[in-house]
């Protein structure tokens, strides 16, 4: 038994800490719990000690979860849950569910002698797994829609599409390297039905961009990804008037790489001020790589193209021309005939 200084004390603890806490005794019992745990499982204050911890996880996991837990006892050590094994999940008293991160480990008191409590810190990832299938279905879409499409120029709608679609952004850009003039120029827009941007698309049309000038410049410079959180507040956004105007705000890009050499630039916007997604970034460091693939074989499939048209016309001449040479051949051999002299070709 907890005496109450004890328990008082790692109260004060508990409710410093921003995430759900739970003290379990080795029978499964809950022992003590924090404000943000009650707020979490939607239950009034106090009601959840003394309940079987089984209670707060859905009824088709709870039979599993006690031998787990049973077997937890035995050798308790510190653990993370969730995530890279399985997936864990919690239940609300209503009945609601959602998707849970848990840390477990033993705690020691003196009092308790040799039989720790147990520990666990409990963090609502609802939201996380959500953005994780939809990152996983955008990358499984834009893989689609390479492998379906004939051209470079044919999948790029689609990829702003379906990556504004599949991952709640608003505006969606891509940005081609003009070699020559050495700047980027803008060779793809898509939007939200939802959204009007009339003058942010018309100056992103007409714009270019040097090496390292606004988002697409910084992203072809650095050839690395890049986030903003609010480009109406970034000292290097040129079209920041244009997207205050049209209320666009989060934005990030992401290069297209042909091996090592930076082929274009795709960016997308939102109308939400965004805090930076480095996992999104590094999905999307791959799936420029991805495109950069897709174009690099397109490119050779048009060059194989063009040498076999060539080869073609060059062959349809040299036909065209034996044909000639066996037509003035004929044309000899019947002029030597009415004339009564031998044929001077064998054809």
């Amino acid at each position: 038994m907890v005496s109450r200084s004890v328990r008082d004390g790692m109260q004060l603890v508990f409710e410093l800490l921003p995430d759900a806490v739970i003290l379990v005794d080795r029978q499964g019992r809950i022992v003590q719990v924090n404000a943000q745990t009650e707020v979490l499982f939607g239950c009034a204050p106090g009601e959840l000690l003394n309940q079987s911890v089984e209670m707060l996880i859905p009824e088709r996991f709870r039979q599993q979860h006690a031998k787990d837990r049973q077997g937890y006892v035995l050798q308790p050590t510190k653990r993370l849950m969730g995530q890279r094994d399985r997936e864990l999940w919690g239940r609300r008293k209503d009945g609601g569910e959602f998707l849970a991160d848990v840390a477990i480990g033993p705690l020691f008191l003196e009092e308790m002698e040799k039989e720790p409590l147990i520990l666990a810190i409990i963090r609502d990832i609802t939201e996380y797994g959500r953005r994780r299938d939809q990152r996983v279905f955008a990358e499984r879409a834009i893989t689609r829609l390479l492998i379906e499409s004939d051209s470079f120029d044919g999948a790029i709608p689609g990829v702003l599409r379906e990556v504004c679609q599949v991952l709640d952004w608003d505006v969606g850009a891509i940005w081609l390297v003009d070699e020559a003039a050495n700047v980027l120029r803008c060779a793809g827009f898509w939007h939200s039905p939802a959204v009007t941007v009339a003058e942010f698309e018309d100056i992103s049309r007409r714009i270019t961009f040097n090496p390292g000038i606004g988002l697409p410049g910084r992203v072809w410079s650095s050839r690395q990804p890049a986030w903003i959180q609010n480009v109406v507040l970034d000292s290097n956004f040129p079209r920041a008037p244009f997207a205050a105007k049209d209320g666009l705000h989060g934005a990030f890009g992401f290069p297209i790489l042909i091996q090592d050499h930076v082929f274009g630039v795709m960016e997308f916007f939102s109308r939400e001020i965004r805090k930076p997604d480095e996992v999104l970034l590094q999905m999307f460091g791959a799936v420029g790589n991805q495109i950069g693939l897709f174009v690099q074989r397109k490119l050779a499939e048009e060059a194989a193209e063009r040498e076999r048209k060539e080869l073609k016309r060059m062959n349809d001449l040299m036909m065209g021309r034996e044909e000639r040479i066996l037509e003035l051949k004929n044309e000899v051999n019947n002029l030597l005939k009415e004339m009564g002299k031998p044929l001077k070709y064998q054809v």
